[in-house]
């Protein structure tokens, strides 16, 4: 039980029974397909990975994999405390089931944000926006709260990358958190203002602290 995403198994074209009775820790398991996917492998391999589970984490890593040479992988499949994780697999719609590693998140949910190619858009309304448990925003990865959107953390907030509420004619975004903020990342809030431009602009900005 150890970490192997190192090993070379791009010239691998049968893996089954190598891990037959075996099981991974599922951060080892999840290093392996993670470490694994880059490689340019052999195609249909079939491969057994005993009763190793994966978090979320893994996930894009094996379906990758499957996807793209055509692998068989039989394991213990998704682990069942695995935290939930954006992947943006489809679009960055919140709301999207398929661009989550489980379902789209309740208000007892904690998830993790991490970089993907379509990064997450809060797309829901209060008084009925999305709402979470525990937030973490991974480095490099940035969620926005859309204009006249709302987003409820219920629990902790772990900002190491960026979050972004942003504002236009219809209306401002709203981010309420309920913990602790916590994290070297940043935050951005745009401000919508009506009147007229130039030198000597007339519009209205209230800031309430």
């Amino acid at each position: 039980n150890q970490n192997i995403g190192s090993w070379d198994v791009s010239s691998v074209t049968n893996m089954y029974g190598m891990f037959d009775g075996a099981t991974l820790s599922t951060v080892n398991y999840d290093a392996l397909l993670n470490g694994w996917a880059p490689q340019v492998l052999q195609n249909g391999v079939t491969f057994l990975g005993g009763s190793s589970q994966y978090s979320c984490s893994g996930v894009a890593a094996r379906q990758s994999i499957i996807d793209t040479y055509s692998w068989n992988i039989t394991d213990g499949g998704l682990a069942t405390n695995a935290v939930n994780r954006w992947l943006g697999t489809n679009s960055s719609d919140w709301n999207d089931a398929s661009n989550w590693c489980t379902t789209v998140p309740t208000s007892v949910d904690d998830i993790i944000i991490g970089v993907s190619s379509n990064q997450p858009h809060i797309t829901s309304a209060a008084p009925n926006g999305a709402s979470v448990g525990n937030l973490t925003v991974e480095p490099g990865a940035t969620l926005t709260v859309d204009a006249g959107k709302a987003l409820t953390v219920n629990g902790d907030l772990s900002n190491e990358g960026s979050v972004l509420v942003k504002a236009d004619a219809t209306g401002i975004g709203s981010l309420i958190t309920e913990g602790t903020v916590t994290g070297a990342g940043t935050f951005a809030m745009e401000q919508y203002l009506t009147g007229s431009g130039g030198a000597t602009p007339n519009g209205l900005f209230y800031y309430v602290g």
